[in-house]
């Protein structure tokens, strides 16, 4: 019974950092966008990709980055 208490208890730690590290992802590539960082931005969006791939707000972003350091890179 202490086994599976225990891992129940790690499993959820680790979910738990997984939604962190998005959020923070998530925060993190806002802010880069606002202080015009976009490649840092796009670089954000993809980790947050990589750690939700269904989430649909992250992929958009991720996509929206992508394209503004490639108009920029044109320039």
């Amino acid at each position: 019974m202490k086994k599976i208490t225990l891992i129940v208890i790690v499993f959820l730690l680790i979910m738990g950092f997984n939604k962190f590290s998005f959020d923070k992802y998530m925060e993190e590539g806002r802010q880069s966008i606002i202080n015009k960082e976009y490649i840092k931005a796009r670089d954000l969006f993809e980790k947050a990709v990589n750690k939700k791939e269904d989430n649909k707000e992250a992929r958009a972003l991720y996509k929206q980055s992508q394209i503004l350091v490639e108009v920029i890179n044109l320039k």
